[in-house]
């Protein structure tokens, strides 16, 4: 037996050849696409509550500050970013599923949705700075009292020898000695008081310098917040756009029939002729199986797709008629799937499209503008049919 047959069976028998065959078989997009609907519904619903949660912030103290009392405050707060919300998300929905049915644009849904969109950006990106700035603690300042305590206590110390040295009295005043070390203990405590002095403004420069970092910080984290805030926001749009397209996706590839009868104009049906004696035409929704080379209609006729010719006739832009010498007419225009021209296209058959193949356009004659003898054989931009004609029309001008 050939080797090769042998791992061949070897390689069918495996769960290899039953993973791999599972994973590269055809499916429909519903289910090829399973697990990432409820992700993104649960993403969605995640990007709601974080806005809610930043704008919430900027309506509390908006409305606190016009109330100055908290409970109607947050029950405002709430009710009104809950309403937001839920019109969002409504509103976006039904534009992307409009626009994914019909194949057009809402106007009044896309400025009522834009307008919602641009307000609740709006509040989730100051709410966040408000947040950010609300919320985060204050700088670290530096305290001089671990530099000045110990300066402090010197002099505490010399108040008191001087206080001391002032009691030492002789017959009611201060002796000389006495004198003397109050005014070295006073020149001492000028030092230390300097010193104080110099220690306080070294501490208030470096708390200003902490102070400014601290704000400069606290401005870029707000600032990075607000914008990551603004793209969750955008990220809540593309959920709701890929939950509905995903519906839509879904639903067209077994009902593509029912999603061309709602808009005609938008869509590109798929038209079937039939095989039988009559030259009966049916006409069908697109298939779901890729690839089926005929289908049976519903009256037992089997049916074969049209040409790429006569499929080029029935969307055409203008309805075409014919008549008995085989010439074509063209009329007013027709909208892409209508059942009027589907109509004359069925009760013409074959022959029609063969006509249609046979017609060539006419060229449009051009004269000679000396001898008026036909010259469309010549090019475009010829005037004259020949080089006497052009001498003769010129002599005469």
């Amino acid at each position: 037996m050939n080797t090769f047959s042998i791992e061949y069976q070897k390689y069918k028998d495996s769960e290899l050849a039953k993973r791999l065959e599972l994973k590269y078989s055809e499916k429909p997009y519903y289910q090829r696409f399973t697990i990432i609907r409820p992700l993104t519904l649960v993403s969605s619903y995640l990007f709601n509550l974080f806005s809610l949660l930043t704008a919430s912030t900027l309506v509390y103290f908006f409305t606190y500050d016009l109330s100055g009392s908290v409970y109607p405050s947050i029950a405002v707060t709430v009710v009104f970013l809950l309403m937001l919300e839920v019109f969002k998300r409504n509103i976006g929905s039904l534009y992307f599923k409009e626009a994914l049915q019909y194949q057009r644009h809402n106007t009044p849904l896309m400025l009522f949705g834009t307008a919602l969109l641009i307000l609740s950006v709006s509040f989730s990106y100051y709410g966040s700075k408000k947040l950010v700035t609300s919320f985060v603690p204050s700088a670290e300042i530096v305290s001089p009292q671990d530099q000045t305590s110990p300066l402090q206590l010197q002099i505490t110390d010399i108040d008191n020898q001087i206080a001391q040295a002032r009691k030492t009295q002789w017959r009611g005043t201060t002796t000389s000695t006495s004198q003397k070390t109050i005014e070295s203990l006073t020149k001492s405590k000028l030092l230390l008081q300097e010193r104080l002095i110099q220690i306080d403004t070294k501490t208030e420069q470096a708390n200003d310098i902490i102070k400014q970092e601290h704000k400069a910080d606290t401005k870029y984290k707000a600032e990075y917040f607000a914008v990551l805030t603004l793209i969750l926001e955008l990220c809540f749009f593309l959920c709701c756009y890929y939950l509905e397209y995903y519906d839509h996706r879904s639903y067209s590839e077994f009902n593509r029939g029912a999603l061309n009868s709602l808009h005609p104009l938008k869509s590109e049906p798929t038209f079937f002729k039939s095989e039988s004696s009559d030259n009966h035409q049916d006409i069908a929704g697109c298939n779901f199986a890729a690839g089926m080379d005929s289908e049976p209609s519903k009256n037992g006729i089997k049916s074969t797709p049209l040409s790429i010719a006569e499929r080029k006739l029935a969307t055409s832009e203008f309805k075409i008629e014919r008549s008995d010498n085989h010439q074509v007419n063209e009329v007013k225009p027709t909208p892409v799937g209508d059942r009027s021209l589907l109509s004359t296209i069925d009760r013409s058959g074959a022959s029609t499209v063969a006509a249609i193949k046979k017609v060539k356009p006419k060229k449009l004659s051009r004269a000679c503008q000396h001898c008026s003898k036909d010259i469309s054989h010549k090019r475009k931009d010829a005037k004259y049919c020949d080089a006497d004609c052009r001498k003769k029309a010129w002599a005469k001008s």
